[in-house]
């Protein structure tokens, strides 16, 4: 809006209203405020493309009209379930699947956004080329295509709070958490009264995650054990 305001000031003429595509991580967090970024922008006048796999934006019900759900087929991958599009239909351990599969959305996002560059400054709306595209943080891939078509990114990180609670590696070697009791309590480097913690369930599966796997004794052959002092005797 500041820009727009500047341009209006050095013109006298509003500027055009924007055509901007985000692009979420697939996780329901991620989902609901890039979508109220989208409604944002849309009650100001500016045409919204959101950006997600058939199933996830099937979910989201933008009233504006100036939001269009564009959706990308998710390629498959061994072993990431039939129908896994969020990280909800995924357990913990194939996230990392999932993320393989969301980099391959690369390539048909690439498409879209040359046909999308297709239609010049002249048109408007959706059929206008993006200006703007919102990113998320396991976007790398997605940079490097919009620097291709002169398109603008920006990156909407709504984990700041997640982090600072985490806290920075010297923080927590100070004072170890080595219990759930002690992650669901306030942290020693949060300066402020806050009534954010872990639940008891989070707590046990960050333990159980740091814990390392235990892996079954391997079975000794018979006969190759030492023989006792009686045998030996």
């Amino acid at each position: 809006d500041a820009m727009a305001e500047a341009s209006t000031e050095a013109t006298g003429a509003a500027p055009p209203p924007l055509h901007v595509v985000v692009f979420p991580w697939l996780a329901f967090g991620h989902f609901t405020p890039f979508l109220e970024l989208s409604e944002q922008l849309a009650r100001r006048g500016h045409a919204v493309t959101f950006v997600s796999t058939p199933r996830n934006v099937a979910r989201p019900r933008p009233v504006n009209p100036r939001i269009r759900l564009l959706p990308l087929p998710l390629p498959s991958v061994d072993g990431l379930p039939d129908g896994a599009e969020s990280t909800p239909d995924v357990p913990p351990e194939k996230v990392d699947l999932l993320k393989v599969a969301f980099d391959a959305l690369a390539a048909p996002f690439a498409r879209f956004l040359h046909e999308a560059c297709a239609g010049g400054d002249g048109a408007t709306e959706f059929g206008k080329r993006p200006d703007w595209i919102f990113v998320d943080f396991a976007h790398y891939w997605l940079p490097p295509i919009a620097e291709q078509h002169k398109v603008h990114c920006a990156l909407l990180y709504i984990c700041p709070p997640f982090v600072a609670f985490i806290g920075p590696t010297a923080a927590n070697e100070a004072h170890p958490r080595t219990t759930a009791e002690d992650l669901m309590a306030q942290p020693r480097w949060i300066p402020f009264p806050t009534t954010i913690a872990h639940r008891l369930h989070e707590a046990k599966d960050i333990l159980h995650r740091r814990s390392p796997p235990t892996r079954p004794a391997r079975p000794t052959p018979a006969g190759s054990g030492r023989r006792s002092s009686a045998a030996r005797s």
